[in-house]
């Protein structure tokens, strides 16, 4: 009975769990400065909305308001981030 070609038993061969984590945990790393200075920039902003806010409160609204937003989902992120790292951390 043919067994099938070799390169069809190597995809269902294991990959190594703890080389696959530390690639993951490599690219975490990576991915937190980034988000660390998205969070940066964004409170850069959110201190320009508050400025212009305080002359132009009509006009400056829309800004505060895509600055408030914006605030929130990266917080939301930031708190679903380190959970994947704590979570990898414990693995």
């Amino acid at each position: 009975m043919p067994r099938g070609s070799p390169t069809s038993r190597k995809s269902w061969r294991a990959k190594n769990p703890a080389r696959s984590l530390v690639k993951m945990q490599a690219f975490a790393l990576d991915m937190d400065e980034l988000l660390g200075e998205i969070e940066n920039l964004v409170q850069a902003l959110q201190f320009i909305g508050q400025c212009m806010e305080s002359h132009y409160a009509d006009e400056s609204y829309p800004i505060s308001a895509l600055v408030s937003t914006t605030v929130q989902r990266l917080v939301a992120l930031r708190e679903i981030w380190t959970k994947m790292i704590k979570a990898s951390v414990l693995v």
